[in-house]
């Protein structure tokens, strides 16, 4: 003991209380205490045969201190500890978790003791039981999962599955380009009446969970979503009520829950033999469109010919496998062929066109001296692809342009303007008026109400209750404006990004606006891209073909 007396240092083991007490009595004249520390009490407790006990910490520091006073007295530095758990449960009784210390001299935690502390937790369901012998093996764990609840089980919403191979929906169908590409957007597929068409499965009600004190966790409900009701053309068979069949012969069209059967005429041309086409459905026509003539549809229009100096308006897509020419009239005039839908339309090529889209435009060779315009993307033959061209006339698209050569070795002059949303800076600055005007309409309605509020007059409380309900239409007002200042900034953010891409080659007399910068061509230029960079339209150059 570091050269202290015998005399001076007695440790004392209390059976019945589990205690080790240190005895201290000081010799007349010894100076071994001055060296006594907590090394030498250690040393002590090891050499008696205690070393298992625990030591307590802040009694040994104290028998220190106290030892250099040089006063006797006696203290309890370590104990018998049996071994301690603690379970703990999760907020959502989901998971039980066992923390156990190890023993100090005493027993260690028996299984039987955790199971009764499982039980007064409650916990009765999803024991680990491996878990726990692997922790009782250990002797000393911190939070181990040994109860796991079972979480409830989704259940399956009602699935619809087309029957028809060739089915499409209604818009385009996008490449791996991300864009439409023309040459998948028809032929019309035709269905007979009595054609299966959709096979619905029922939803399946999800199984309930159970967390680890058998509490019950129900499952989510799931939609057992039916067959649209408003499908058209189309019914549940009579003898199945979740197979769908055609009442009609005509072109389906796939919908989220279910299809819709359009009628479809289907003629060899459009000429003065048929007359203008004016049809609620799809319009096929195996041949040409001759000029003069007009087709409305409400669904798509598909043409395997070429249209010339005509007219077609369609509620679906239009696709013409040929071309689209305008021509002279018989007294010399110009008359371009005009093409509109609300949704994408594809074709070969274009001549004195005016084509207006609903989404996407899609030209597989060229587009010379027409007008194109196109909410998202104008793409005259694959991405950075060659010997596709862009010669005269103006393109419009929101969000991209890509053609192979744009302009002519000619130098016609040909206009492009991508990005730019002139009707969206209009409402914009519109917007941004009427919210001014709205928070000094606020500012005013809150004056109203603040001077009359503690007023009992009629006159006063009639006019601060007529305040408060304008304040409060004034408050949604603001709401639907502020959501709607969102969406504009938002169409701007995408315009930001717009670009144009070319594949081989600009030519001389060339203008591009993106957003509000131009940049125009005064000389030939190899394959790039057109960007905005720092409210300027700068060129990239790339490698041809790349």
């Amino acid at each position: 003991m570091s050269g202290l007396p015998p005399s001076m240092l007695r440790l004392e083991w209390r059976e019945a209380e589990g205690k080790l007490v240190a005895h201290f009595a000081p010799e007349q004249g010894a100076t071994a205490r001055e060296r006594i520390d907590r090394g030498c009490l250690h040393e002590a407790i090891a050499d008696g045969g205690w070393g298992a006990l625990y030591r307590l910490d802040g009694a040994m520091d104290e028998f220190v201190r106290r030892v250099a006073a040089g006063q006797p007295f006696a203290l309890e530095v370590a104990e018998r500890r049996d071994g301690r758990l603690e379970i703990v449960l999760a907020t959502d009784a989901m998971t039980a978790w066992l923390s156990l210390e190890p023993p100090f001299g005493g027993a260690p935690v028996t299984r039987a003791q955790v199971d009764a502390a499982l039980a007064a937790q409650g916990v009765v369901v999803g024991i680990l039981e491996g878990e726990i012998e692997r922790a009782l093996a250990a002797g000393i764990v911190e939070r181990l999962p040994i109860a796991r609840g079972r979480p409830p089980e989704p259940g399956v919403p009602a699935r619809f599955q087309s029957l028809i191979p060739d089915i499409r929906r209604r818009g385009p169908r996008v490449d791996e380009w991300g864009v439409v590409d023309y040459r998948e957007l028809g032929g019309l597929v035709v269905v007979k009446a009595g054609d299966a068409l959709m096979r619905r499965s029922p939803a399946i009600p999800g199984r309930s969970g159970e967390d680890v004190r058998g509490g019950v966790i129900p499952a989510d409900g799931v939609v057992d979503t039916p067959y649209a009701p408003d499908l058209r053309g189309a019914s549940p068979s009579p003898d199945d009520p979740d197979l769908l069949i055609a009442d009609i012969t005509g072109q389906p069209l796939l919908r989220p829950d279910g299809v819709d059967v359009e009628p479809t005429i289907t003629l060899p041309a459009v000429d003065l033999s048929t007359g203008n086409i004016d049809f609620d459905g799809s319009v096929n026509v195996t041949g040409d469109v001759i000029a003069g003539m007009r087709i409305r549809a409400s669904g798509d229009v598909v043409v395997g010919g070429t249209v010339e100096a005509a007219q077609i308006e369609a509620g679906g897509s239009i696709v013409v496998r040929a071309g689209v020419i305008g021509c002279l009239d018989p007294r010399g005039a110009l008359q371009p062929a005009r093409l509109k839908a609300k949704g994408p339309i594809g074709l070969q090529f274009c001549e004195n066109a005016v084509i207006e889209a609903g989404d996407d435009i899609a030209i597989g060779e060229f587009a010379v001296h027409s007008e194109l315009t196109a909410p998202n993307c104008i793409v005259i033959g694959k991405p950075g692809a060659r010997r596709s061209q862009l010669i005269g006339g103006m393109a419009r698209a929101g969000a991209a342009l890509s053609v192979g050569r744009l302009g002519s070795q000619a130098g016609v002059r040909t206009c492009l303007l991508v990005g730019y949303h002139p009707q969206v800076y209009s409402e914009l600055a519109a917007v941004l008026e009427a919210l001014t005007r709205n928070r000094a309409q606020q500012d005013d309605l809150r004056k109203v109400i603040a001077l009359t509020r503690d007023d009992d007059r009629a006159a006063r409380r009639a006019a601060k209750e007529r305040a408060e309900r304008t304040l409060a239409a004034a408050e949604q007002a603001r709401e639907a404006l502020e959501a709607r200042h969102a969406e504009l900034q938002a169409m701007l953010t995408l315009a930001a990004n717009a670009h144009v891409a070319v594949g081989e080659a600009v030519y001389p007399n060339v203008e591009v606006q993106l957003g509000h910068a131009v940049w125009r061509s005064a000389d030939s230029h190899g394959p790039g891209t057109l960007r905005l960079q720092d409210d300027a339209v700068v060129l990239t150059a790339s490698r041809p073909g790349a």
